[in-house]
């Protein structure tokens, strides 16, 4: 990455980064919709789910702090 792009555009840098993990989201949902109705990726992948980043990055937190 070049910092200097970064610091010439930080609106767009945020603003792409606000949004990403929105985008990475809705590609998951898509690839689960894709695993459920293909019969053969179903059963490669059983019990495959798209978590949301938020609550994966939630769950991590609390999983962490409880092995402390």
């Amino acid at each position: 990455m070049d910092e200097k792009i970064i610091k010439d555009l930080p609106c767009r840098v945020r603003f792409a980064t606000e949004k990403w993990d929105a985008v990475i989201d809705e590609g998951m949902q898509l690839t689960q919709q894709k695993i459920e109705s293909d019969p053969r990726l179903s059963a490669f992948l059983p019990g495959w789910k798209a978590e949301p980043r938020a609550e994966t990055r939630a769950r991590l937190i609390a999983e962490a702090a409880g092995a402390r």
